[in-house]
């Protein structure tokens, strides 16, 4: 046994919480008394800090390197549900359960661990929409890694970590944490919402630091069990060993009497310590989380004409071997106008010179991104003409696109798999905005102009379906402006805005479904599911009858959430969104179960849609359908119990 601090094991954590202890005791060994615990003292600490400073400080200091930046962090949704109580710092999930079955002493996990506490959202305008926050929510929290995460195996250990590098949110969240975000209802209950990973990106949360880290104010966060284990490799290389998440203006308390309040972060931010939180170290940093996004990698805008020609340069006047100045190549020389240093040698190419820039959509509503099918996308086609001369065109397109990308997998003679991506285009409207003459060409004079367009979602179009994997297929839409320049020797200036539909679904009745069936052991088994139809981010309730006269042992029951993919010629497939046991029917040997269970559906699935193309098209239907399939596993041979139940999914918000 090492000198230093080790973590308790998981099915301690989990008695400890069982009995409510505060964060605020210690528990140590008494060699009258056994185990005890007492609450936290002043005399206890000085002790616990001067043995540890003496073990760890001189390591620490020497082996650790600085952390001089943090992100910029991307936001991705997650199909994670977590539950929290309020006055709870401990939540719980089952959206993990497959994951940590591989823990040692336990085969059904509900995990448990700590989160922040909650607080309202204080990102507004770009900084919330780049961070996929919901536009309904009003409060968040940061969750942790699960407990159990530091038991697990290595093999499930390396299985997360290369889920993680092929970009599974889920998995990244199991690892790294993230941010939950909920609403709150006519009862004042905490309604989550969506549950959003950290990832890697050139956009995003952007972080100001680092900041020096005030250590009077650790023992406040440590005492509430803020502060834990690193679990990113890169922040564990520079020798950092905790983290706390610190929500939107929050006061901190200081150890020191007399020293005031202090809130370090507007809208929140990181803390990282190197060493114990009761051993301040020279290091310890934290970063704030800043007001505006990265929304676009900055660059440096060269705009056209930024060169100058240089009529008098000369060999002798140059540091580098010019030819002589009677060389036609000197022709192409030219100095930087931003700089006016340099002289370079470039090769012209006739382009837009950013004239893409000065087309802008407006929609009707600001900001307004996400449209409804059956309704229209309106608005307003702006674009700045600043040059001298009028501008010839032939016209003027404004086309709404729809687009399937899907991962063409074919093998040549070779055995030899290829993989390469195909869009194609499912719907798609154009509008022509010369109104005056469409039929002839025309001169764009220079100054501000403006037209209006107007596009319709027909009822049935697909919605948006994100991209979750690197073989998934993906669902977008576009509107896709052209100017078409009269001369062939012109490119055309084009400019696309991306947006999002979603699927409003038609009124379906929200019916009773049932299924049953009996083994060969007698165990007869009947679901109810009480509505058919359910929206997103809302529970899907059904019931459980058993009928096990022979009292077979049962050892649990499974209720997966598949979701069947069929997207033209794209390969089917089947994926499960949810797999869940129900923890009630573990290891059930009585004659009689009856019970109600429900689980969450998250908000980021797309819902069940049906598209169509014309009767005399070739192409196949894109389709995406839910089923619940229920499992009672049973002991001996070919005695397992399998029903399955049609589920609809809307994306309508709905009483639960």
């Amino acid at each position: 046994m090492t000198n230093t601090v080790q973590k308790l094991p998981a099915r301690i954590i989990h008695a400890i919480i069982a009995e409510n202890l505060s964060s605020d005791n210690i528990i140590y060994y008494d060699e009258h008394q056994g185990w005890v615990y007492k609450r936290f003292s002043d005399d206890l600490n000085n002790t616990s800090r001067h043995n540890l400073s003496e073990v760890q400080s001189s390591s620490l200091v020497q082996n650790a390197r600085p952390l001089e930046s943090l992100g910029p962090f991307g936001t991705q949704p997650t199909d994670v549900s977590v539950i929290i109580e309020p006055g709870e710092v401990i939540y719980r999930t089952k959206s993990f359960n497959m994951i940590l079955s591989d823990l040692t002493q336990y085969t059904v996990v509900e995990c448990l661990g700590q989160h922040a506490p909650l607080a309202q959202i204080t990102l507004h305008g770009t900084a919330r929409s780049v961070s996929y926050i919901p536009h309904d929510a009003t409060h968040f929290c940061w969750v942790y890694p699960p407990i159990e995460l530091s038991e697990l195996c290595e093999k499930t250990k390396q299985t997360i970590d290369k889920k993680v590098a092929m970009g599974d949110l889920s998995n990244s969240f199991l690892a790294f944490g993230g941010f939950t975000y909920f609403r709150i209802d006519e009862y004042n209950n905490y309604i989550m919402l969506q549950a959003n990973a950290l990832v890697k990106a050139d956009n995003g949360l952007v972080f100001h630091g680092p900041h020096e880290w005030q250590s009077a104010y650790t023992a406040h966060l440590a005492k509430s069990g803020r502060f834990q284990d690193v679990t990113v490799s890169s922040l564990i290389d520079l020798g950092i060993k905790y983290y706390c998440f610190i929500n939107p203006n929050e006061k901190l308390c200081s150890s020191i009497e007399g020293q005031s309040d202090w809130a370090p972060a507007r809208n929140g931010g990181f803390v990282y310590l190197y060493g114990s939180p009761g051993t301040p170290h020279p290091l310890d940093r934290y970063f704030s989380i800043a007001d505006a996004p990265i929304t676009e990698q900055i660059s440096t805008q060269v705009m056209p004409f930024s060169l100058i020609r240089n009529p008098h340069i000369t060999v002798e006047g140059s540091s580098s071997s010019l030819p002589p100045p009677s060389s036609n190549i000197d022709k192409d020389r030219f100095n930087c106008s931003i700089c006016l240093d340099q002289t370079i040698q470039c090769i012209l190419i006739p382009s837009n010179g950013g004239l893409e820039s000065n087309i802008i959509c407006r929609f009707s509503e600001q900001n307004q991104t996400v449209f409804w099918t059956g309704n229209f996308v309106t608005g307003n086609i702006e674009f700045n003409h600043s040059g001298n001369k009028k501008m010839k065109l032939k016209r003027i397109d404004v086309e709404l696109i729809g687009r399937l990308a899907y991962k063409n997998i074919f093998a040549d003679n070779t055995y030899k798999t290829t993989r390469n991506t195909r869009h194609m285009i499912f719907f798609s409207q154009r509008l022509n905005l010369n109104f005056s003459n469409a039929k002839s060409d025309f001169l764009l004079p220079r100054g501000n102009h403006k037209w209006p367009f107007r596009f319709f979602l027909n009822d049935s179009l697909p919605p948006t379906l994100k991209k979750r994997q690197y073989l998934d297929s993906f669902i977008y839409y576009f509107i896709q402006i052209t100017f078409v320049r009269r001369d062939w020797y012109k490119r055309n200036i084009k400019k696309i805005i991306p947006i999002v539909v979603k699927y409003m679904s038609s009124p379906v009745d929200e019916m009773k479904v049932e299924a049953q069936e009996k083994n060969r052991k007698d165990v007869h088994l009947h679901m109810i599911l009480h509505k058919s139809t359910i929206a997103v981010g809302n529970n899907v309730s059904f019931d459980i009858e058993i009928q096990n006269p022979k009292e077979v042992l049962i050892n649990r029951i499974s209720v997966t959430l598949a979701q069947y993919l069929k997207l033209g010629p794209a390969v089917h497939r089947r994926v499960d969104i949810l797999n869940e046991t129900l923890t009630t029917s573990n290891y059930f040997q009585n004659s009689h179960l009856h019970k109600n269970f429900h689980f969450f559906i998250p908000r980021t699935i797309p819902p069940t849609f049906s598209f169509h193309y014309p009767m005399k098209s070739k192409e196949q239907p894109i389709i995406v359908n839910y089923e619940l399939h229920f499992e009672a596993h049973l002991s001996g041979f070919s005695t397992n119990i399998r029903l399955k139940l049609p589920l609809v999914i809307t994306d309508h918000p709905q009483n639960n």
